[in-house]
């Protein structure tokens, strides 16, 4: 599996400043002590790269920030060695990788040289798409020309040559084995350079290669892709949820497409490319359905591969300008062989990054949110039907920086994702039926997954 060259401690510490890269050998010795594999990486580099002529890429996103990445790729229990570089001669910022292998005493030595193209690598992946006992390298590219699409290329190892076995543009992509043969498939959206509209296509093996499959074409209202989830639906089948910001000329409507994989190919279930003013069909009027005036996404909440797509309606109540813009209430809709069904409701917190769901108690309008931007919590309080009125408070959440040293005496820490922690003030109330215990916030809290 991947393992970083620790001993580079100087490459870690700028990866997480962003793109700063260091050249030449001198840079390379300012590391502290390095265990003998990593030195022998680097002595190898050295017998085959002019180390003060080359510019490090570091990967922008994912799991992999460092240049150096060590991945068993051909499944013979030796990782391989990749250095992701590009020349420092002025002859632009074409994007290379060196290869390297070790023998069965350890030896690192150059097995492969690969141009990738001009641009930097934003994102480094190892997926099983050819065989079950081998991966490959996907690489995510963005082009130095601002205007280009990125492009996605896939690399494999065969015998004596690492072979470009796919590249494709793409605006979105998701990996998955759609059709249980224990292969992962690669679902992507890429725009055309035509009539600038959206489609979706799979990249999956045919015969002993990679090839693009079945194609569909997305919705022409779709203006920009911003979610692409996979998800099972009510038969087991596979799916992708699609959700768009659709270009109609009013306030930003999100809307979501929902495209059934199965070995007939893509059929749209929601959405496609079909007029308004059409005869009946089911695909339109579902998609209609999902259209909201909210920027959140369908998401599969519990990990069970179950999308829930969001329909937002307003919670009771009118609320101060100290409170701040009240959220909405999104009710959670599965899509079932009938069309969508509510399943239960959350309000959705994306700029803290969670949501909570609502126990069955709380609906009827029997609860409202406040916001209190001073503080950045939500509070969550009874609503007085007879009186139009918030009541008691039941519930207070608070997102904060971790460590930041603040009074949480009152609190109960729920969750740590990153630089952020996630607290909950939750008052004893006697005898009232819609108090929350701390079992049950934990029950109901839930990071985002996007």
């Amino acid at each position: 599996m991947l393992k970083i060259l620790t001993g580079l401690a100087f490459i870690l510490l700028l990866s997480s400043c962003g793109a700063v890269s260091m050249t030449g050998t001198e840079n390379l010795l300012l590391a502290p002590a390095m265990n003998p594999r990593q030195a022998e990486v680097l002595k190898a580099l050295e017998s085959t790269l002019p180390l003060n002529d080359i510019v490090y890429q570091y990967p922008q996103s994912g799991d992999y920030r460092s240049p150096f990445v060590f991945f068993d790729m051909d499944g013979d229990s030796r990782e391989e060695a990749v250095v992701f570089y590009s020349l420092n001669d002025g002859s632009g910022t074409e994007a290379r990788a060196k290869v390297l292998k070790q023998d069965d005493l350890g030896i690192w030595s150059s097995f492969y040289d690969v141009t990738l193209q001009s641009g930097e690598v934003e994102w480094i992946e190892f997926h099983k798409l050819l065989s079950t006992g081998s991966y490959c390298m996907m690489v995510g590219l963005r082009p130095s020309n601002p205007g280009d699409a990125l492009m996605l290329q896939v690399y494999s190892m065969r015998e004596d040559s690492f072979l470009l076995e796919a590249e494709h543009q793409y605006h979105s992509y998701t990996v998955m084995d759609f059709s249980g043969d224990g292969l992962q498939d690669v679902a992507i959206i890429a725009r055309s350079t035509l009539d600038r509209t959206f489609f979706l296509n799979l990249l999956q093996k045919h015969g002993d290669s990679l090839s693009t499959g079945p194609r569909i074409s997305l919705s022409p209202e779709v203006e920009d892709v911003k979610m692409l989830t996979y998800g099972r639906l009510w038969d087991g089948g596979p799916a992708l949820f699609v959700d768009g910001l659709l270009a109609n000329g009013f306030m930003p409507t999100i809307a979501t497409e929902i495209i059934r994989v199965d070995s007939f190919g893509l059929s749209f279930l929601a959405g496609g490319d079909v007029d308004r003013g059409s005869e009946y069909n089911p695909a339109r009027i579902n998609y209609e359905f999902t259209f909201r005036d909210e920027s959140v996404f369908s998401m599969d909440i519990d990990g069970d591969y179950t999308v829930e797509v969001p329909y937002p309606v307003s919670l009771p109540g009118v609320y101060s300008e100290r409170a701040g813009q009240a959220p909405k209430l999104m009710r959670l809709m599965r899509f079932e062989e009938d069309g969508f069904m509510i399943q239960r409701s959350a309000v959705i917190n994306t700029e803290s990054g969670y949501l909570l769901l609502f126990p069955e108690r709380w609906q009827n309008d029997s609860v409202t949110v406040e916001i209190r931007p001073d503080t950045s919590e939500w509070l969550f309080r009874k609503w007085d039907l007879e009186a139009q009125h918030p009541a008691e408070e039941l519930l207070r959440i608070r997102a904060a920086p971790r460590d930041s040293g603040g009074n949480f005496n009152r609190y109960t820490k729920l969750e740590t994702k990153g630089m952020t922690s996630y607290y909950a003030y939750i008052p004893r109330l006697a005898g009232e039926e819609l108090a929350v215990t701390e079992q049950e916030v934990r029950e109901l809290f839930r990071l985002l997954p996007y």
